[in-house]
Formats: structure tokens, C-alpha cells, sequence
């Protein structure tokens, strides 16, 4: 989507950046350092007083964000190109 812009400008740059920002940490790689931090064995540790709901529902929580922000560069994409009004 963001090479559908034809022309390199700042407005493509800008969206290049965004999705380079968004594909840099994906949820699948948060997630599984997430869980690793849930998995340490130091009693002190907040994370390792998770209980699998409150896992699941952090899981939930970091791939509804990412899917929010990939949506919110397409829709900002389509209104550059001018496929949507705002």
C-alpha cells in the first residue's frame, strides 16, 4: 500500500517510516516476550503473578493495537491518494 503512492515525497516518506515503525516489532514477537517476562521464576516480579486469562487478554489487547495502527496507515494512505474523503 504505501509504494501505491507513486510519487517520492515527504507524504511518502512519512508513510514509509509509519509502516517500517509498525513492521519493526510485530505482536507475535511482543507477545512472546511478554510471555517470556510471564515465565520468569522471581517471585517479585509482577509478571510472573499472571494467570493465563490475564495472559490471553494481553495477547488480545497487543494484536488488537497493531491491527488498529496497520488500519489507521491504510485508511491515512487512502485518503492521500484520495480513494476516501475524510
Amino acid at each position: 500500500m504505501v509504494y501505491s503512492c507513486n510519487v517520492f515525497n515527504d507524504k511518502t516518506e512519512y508513510f514509509e517510516k509509519r509502516y517500517e515503525e509498525l513492521t519493526f516489532s510485530p505482536p507475535e514477537r511482543l507477545c512472546s516476550l511478554f510471555l517470556e517476562k510471564c515465565e520468569t521464576k522471581d517471585p517479585n516480579s509482577p509478571f510472573s503473578k499472571y494467570t493465563p486469562v490475564m495472559i490471553n487478554r494481553q495477547f488480545s489487547a497487543i494484536y488488537r493495537l497493531a491491527s488498529e495502527e496497520h488500519l489507521k496507515l491504510v485508511v491515512d494512505i487512502l485518503i492521500y491518494k484520495e480513494v476516501l474523503k475524510k
